[in-house]
């Protein structure tokens, strides 16, 4: 009679794979157990990472440098050269941003942040405007809060550079979820998405409403599948900010169809996931905590 043998394989999981119990990370010996870690892995380049861009997001906007093409305006006081410009020159084409939006900004300044500016619009039109007000609905908007706390030319590069460097940030760690943490296609997709005539052509609005868009992704996906409740907290918080960001500046021939594509994107993710059991856990109480 012959013997048989069982011949046993070794199988190698892919770093932050979802189908594994563990997946090892390199340069550690211990191994991260299959939760709500692995959803995105912030290991050392990841941070490193992060890090980069959070630190140039506070210098560039600390010295008030900005892409905003406001300096178009020199040219209607008589300057042939701006004197603001360090690198490139501003897009005339942009009219909607230096010759509307920006002199509305301006104006809702001036006035000192009313709800209702008369100038931008009848009743409440700076909040549809997404402008700063004095009111207890821009605690839910990041993006005006320099407004509050900087005089007007640094309060203006960072609520301008926050559209840029959040974009950043959210877009990586959106494509860290779906690659399952592949740190250069995350970076390349960010970049790649960042520089695409789409975003570059209008002044980074459809790139504002994809960074909360973004957020709204990775806060609900660690929402479903988060099991302490601290964390159901932060990420309901954040959920809440982004979507309240989103419609704060209301258009939607651009709103609505960006809406359609992030939620296939959700529903494939959630299908490739296969984690059903998980979402179905306290879902009551997940559901509560973010209202």
């Amino acid at each position: 009679m012959s013997k048989k043998y069982k011949i046993k394989k070794k199988i190698t999981v892919p770093e932050g794979s979802s189908e594994s119990k563990t997946a090892s990370v390199p340069g550690r010996q211990k191994s991260i157990p299959r939760s709500i870690s692995v959803l995105i892995l912030f290991d050392r380049k990841t941070k490193i990472f992060l890090g980069a861009l959070l630190l140039l997001y506070l210098i560039l906007s600390s010295l008030k440098i900005h892409t905003s093409n406001i300096a178009n305006w020199d040219m209607f006081f008589g300057l042939e050269k701006s004197e603001s410009v360090i690198s490139g020159k501003p897009r005339f084409i942009r009219m909607d941003e230096w010759m509307v939006a920006t002199p509305a900004l301006m104006g809702q300044i001036e006035r000192g942040l009313p709800l209702e500016n008369k100038a931008n619009g009848d009743k409440n039109a700076p909040i549809v405007w997404g402008l700063p007000v004095k009111d207890i609905s821009s605690l839910l908007r990041p993006s005006v809060w320099s407004y509050f706390i900087f005089d007007f030319e640094h309060a203006f590069a960072f609520s301008w550079n926050f559209n840029i460097f959040f974009f950043f940030i959210s877009t990586f760690l959106l494509f860290m979820l779906i690659t399952r943490n592949n740190f250069g296609l995350s970076v390349f997709a960010m970049l790649f998405i960042f520089l695409s005539a789409g975003i570059q052509w209008w002044s980074y609005l459809i790139g504002t409403y994809m960074m909360y868009l973004n957020g709204m992704f990775v806060a609900f996906i660690y929402l479903l599948y988060s099991k302490k409740l601290w964390h159901w907290i932060i990420f309901s918080s954040i959920l809440i900010v982004c979507i309240f960001s989103f419609l704060a500046y209301l258009y939607p021939p651009w709103q609505v169809p960006l809406v359609y594509l992030y939620f296939f994107l959700l529903i494939g993710f959630l299908i490739g996931k296969k984690q059903f059991h998980l979402i179905r856990e306290k879902w009551l109480i997940k559901a509560g905590v973010s209202q």
